[in-house]
């Protein structure tokens, strides 16, 4: 079955060689009058990727890792909608590169699944995708709601379904898959509801403080537990002082704090990663189940 919305002919972003090569040490002579030499590593234990079009090392590897370009996970997944029950006839794509090409993330977002749990907030139904040859990130696609609220869109951040394929084992069942996305889709749109709940459920600033002191600000230490880290639980509790005091206008906050980095100690794609599971954890965390009962 043709897949029409999503194809690698759409972008040029992920569309260069890769390759495994020998390693190789470089082995340095005492000897004044005798040059440097090369010895290759064992290559039954380890291999490099190479980026074969700028020769740039991507990755160092063991012999158990299986290289697959980032296309095969593109294919993949472009199968599995194609015979998924996702209508797949009007796509947005956002492609990504970082590092030289070392790690990609390819976004998906279906138009047509959409829910609007208050009136003119609108969230579509993403699969987000992320590889890497350097091994930073597992070869998986996430699920989630991508929200409209601001211009430049705003992902929620609980996770539907996670799919982890590693990169040792190179088997792919198409079935799983679409099974799998079917589930995510279905949970997206009973998702309505809970929203809805949340945009009803009042939250006083005491609630929303302890909220965030026990969940995103929290920064244990030994022989201090409570310990937080105050700039990030100041600008969260800044941001909640602008939303509407409900479960929601806590949700707006958290998710705001995951997808606007600013300015940040690390790679901003590798913060954002970061702060959207600290956001799945707090959706499953005691507290916010206890305000959410």
């Amino acid at each position: 079955m043709p897949f029409d919305g999503v194809t690698l002919e759409n972008t040029e972003a992920f569309n260069f060689p890769v390759e495994t090569r020998p390693l190789f040490i470089k082995e340095i002579s005492r000897n004044p009058f005798k040059m440097d030499g090369m010895k290759e590593v064992n290559p039954d234990k380890h291999q490099a990727i190479v980026r074969a079009d700028t020769q740039e090392v991507l990755g160092i590897h063991g012999s158990r890792y299986k290289l697959r370009p980032f296309s095969d996970m593109l294919d993949n997944i472009n199968e599995a909608l194609s015979y998924s029950e996702a209508d797949i006839s009007d796509v947005d794509l956002t492609d990504k590169v970082y590092d030289g090409g070392a790690k990609m993330r390819r976004q998906i977002v279906i138009n047509t699944a959409k829910i609007e749990p208050a009136i003119g907030d609108i969230m579509k139904f993403k699969i987000d995708m992320f590889n890497s040859y350097d091994g930073s990130w597992a070869e998986q696609y996430v699920t989630w709601a991508y929200r409209l609220f601001c211009l430049n869109g705003c992902t929620t951040a609980d996770f539907s379904v996670r799919s982890v394929i590693k990169h040792t084992n190179s088997n792919w069942t198409r079935g799983v898959h679409v099974e799998r996305i079917n589930r995510a889709i279905e949970m997206f749109f009973s998702s309505e509801n809970t929203y809805r709940t949340w945009i009803g459920r009042e939250l006083r600033e005491e609630q929303a403080d302890t909220l965030f002191r026990r969940t995103l600000a929290a920064r244990p230490r030994p022989g201090d537990a409570t310990a937080i880290s105050k700039p990030v639980h100041q600008h969260l509790m800044e941001m909640y002082d602008m939303e509407p005091p409900t479960l929601w206008g806590a949700y707006n906050a958290a998710t705001n704090w995951a997808t606007h980095i600013g300015k940040s100690r690390g790679a901003t794609h590798n913060v954002e990663r970061t702060r959207n599971n600290e956001v799945a954890k707090m959706l499953r965390h005691e507290e916010w189940q206890k305000l959410a009962a």
